[in-house]
């Protein structure tokens, strides 16, 4: 096949060995950054739905394979702006343990670029070996599986070794022995907790003799490369300091006594004044300040005990830090609440990638250490310069957007916007994080309803008026629609519709019944979800504008009684529903349904 014609360079992503992990439904269950980056909304659609369909016989032909092992093949991919792009993909049943789901793993590489990136690697191997043999540096590295520090310097672009020794042995040497003093001691320890305790961002000082270079002062800075939010190594640079520079002090934040114990990650002092540095040196540049919080944590320590939860945050954090990789740094502010500060994200979309990637990380490989409980994360971000332009201001804000997050429903995030959250006000229960929601939207939210209620008892539709604006208002929604009768025809609307729907009949077809829960209730948070599903509703619903939606409609109709049902909507941009929100919501259009239909059980 030529596939010539598939060679674009607008897709904004590259794939390169980048992972992924299907349901049985073909459904993404988790993926690299690189592969949201790549299909972009299409990543709530069924895997099956962005293949070429030239190209899903191949595709079910190798599913249907993966018992007898590992499947190969070439694949058409559509990217985010509707191209596709040939893929390389290595498929394997894979069983997440101790659940034992069953799942399919992916791993893509973008056939089209690998030609061009072999080059590319080739010509920067050669290029950073030539570096590297005119630097006077040295090179660091430790392998935290085999515990081995290797210190090499190149030659004529060949490595040449000058310690390769298990990190224990050198303890036991340096440490355990009189043979060196007690600041050398000392100084190896501080390396030893440093490296151990897998500790980011190492930079410190360090006598030469401790590694057989002699009699020098050595200056090492370094940072952990992950694969699969799994540490793989430390590497560092060692220089040679001169008297100046070795009579320096260090910076407090580099530090073994900066270092979170339970998570490796810096503790709160530390990134508190480390982010404070970076803010005042970030002159016109962007910065994102995030604040994290793992919900319903208690819940988890209770049930399953401190040491599950320990387990957890540590590998929340191996998972933050393998994903921001050196875009910023990670810390630890106490309990399960974590901060990130980043001074390489360029773009509020970068940002989402790397946000929701850390989201489903999180719920993918906690599942791995407690099958019964999904582990979901509460963030807020704030932006610098826009959003503030201390340590402090930034921090406030992010803090009011976690509290937002948590009140919304939790499993979100939430990046300020002083159009939306300006007004929002924290709750003075004490606690950052308050109660349930927004300070007063409970009870304006019953008040509404209450008056709903009166109105339409009191004259039927016509009575809705300006109160299904108000439940509008307080839910920010964009608009409300009741449908009546057989055909389910538009009875009222609230709120503006470019090219609102006459009616609903596609409620009438059976495939619809499938997705109303017991409740009666159909919600949707992306509208993409259901294209595959049901066409029909995606057409009807995306051609006034719906970009998400709860509807809700009559469970069991009473003879004569006419069908109802009533659609509470978005346009055009992202939302969404808490589990609260859909609640009152249900209860509000039941309690609508039963007067119109006057059916008294409300169903």
């Amino acid at each position: 096949m030529n596939i010539t014609e598939y060679l674009t360079d607008d897709v904004k992503a590259e794939v390169y060995n980048a992972r992924m992990m299907l349901k049985q439904d073909y459904s993404i269950m988790n993926a690299d950054e690189a592969v949201y980056k790549y299909v972009g909304m299409n990543s709530v659609r069924p895997f099956t739905a962005i293949i070429h369909p030239e190209d899903l016989e191949s595709f079910y032909e190798a599913v249907g394979k993966l018992d007898q092992g590992i499947q190969h093949l070439l694949v058409r991919l559509m990217a985010d702006n509707g191209h596709y792009r040939s893929m390389y993909a290595v498929m394997q049943h894979y069983v997440r343990k101790p659940d034992g789901e069953r799942c399919i793993g992916m791993e893509l590489l973008d056939v089209m670029q690998v030609h061009d990136k072999y080059d590319q690697m080739q010509s920067c191997l050669q290029k950073y070996r030539k570096f590297m043999t005119l630097s006077t540096d040295i090179y660091f590295e430790y392998f935290y599986e085999e515990r081995i520090v290797n210190i090499y310097e190149y030659v004529n672009g060949l490595a040449e070794v000058l310690l390769s020794k298990k990190i224990d042995e050198l303890y036991e040497k340096i440490c355990q022995s009189g043979e060196y003093s007690d600041r050398q001691r000392q100084e190896f320890t501080v390396l030893y907790d440093s490296l151990t305790k897998a500790a980011d961002n190492i930079e410190l000082k360090i006598d030469g003799a401790l590694f057989g270079m002699g009699n020098c002062r050595l200056k090492l800075k370094g940072g952990i490369l992950y694969c699969e939010d799994r540490k793989i190594m430390m590497v560092a640079l060692m220089n040679r300091l001169d008297t100046a520079e070795a009579a320096e002090d260090e910076k407090y934040y580099t530090q073994s006594y900066a270092i979170d114990a339970a998570t490796s990650v810096y503790n709160k002092r530390a990134i508190s004044e480390l982010a404070v540095d970076v803010v005042a040196e970030a002159g016109e540049n962007r910065l994102y300040v995030i604040m994290m919080d793992l919900d319903d944590f208690k819940l988890l320590n209770d049930t399953y005990g401190h040491l599950a939860g320990d387990e957890i945050l540590a590998k929340v954090a191996e998972i933050i830090k393998s994903i921001i990789g050196p875009r910023g740094y990670v810390g630890r502010f106490g309990g399960d609440e974590f901060f990130v500060i980043t001074d390489r994200v360029k773009t509020d979309e970068e940002l989402t990638y790397a946000l929701k990637t850390i989201r489903k990380h999180i719920a993918w490989n906690c599942r791995k250490i407690i099958p019964d409980m999904i582990i979901t994360t509460s963030i807020g971000i704030a932006k610098y310069p826009e959003d503030g332009r201390t340590y402090e201001e930034l921090f406030k804000i992010a803090d009011k957007c976690l509290y937002i997050a948590k009140a919304k429903g939790k499993n979100r995030f939430i990046l300020y916007d002083p159009k939306v959250h300006k007004d929002v006000e924290m709750s003075d229960t004490p606690g950052r994080f308050g109660t349930a929601g927004l300070v007063g939207d409970s009870y304006q939210i019953c008040t509404a309803a209450c008056k709903v209620i009166t109105a339409v008892r009191k004259d039927g539709i016509p009575g809705l008026g300006d109160n299904l604006d108000n439940i509008r208002r307080l839910f920010d929604l964009d608009g409300i629609t009741i449908y009546v009768g057989q055909d389910y025809l538009r009875a009222y609307t609230s709120g503006k519709y470019d090219n609102p729907l006459a009616k609903a009949d596609f409620l009438k077809s059976p495939q619809v019944d499938s997705f109303f829960d017991e409740n009666g209730v159909f919600c949707v948070n992306k509208i993409l979800t259901v294209r595959e599903r049901c066409p029909e509703v995606y057409d009807a619903l995306t051609s006034q504008g719906d970009s998400g939606f709860i509807m809700v409609r009559s469970l069991l109709l009473e003879q004569g009684a006419e069908p109802v049902a009533i659609a509470f909507e978005i346009f055009g941009r992202k939302r969404k529903w808490s589990d609260n929100e859909k609640a009152m919501l249900m209860m509000i259009a039941r309690t609508i349904m039963e007067i119109l239909t006057g059916n008294r059980d409300g169903r």
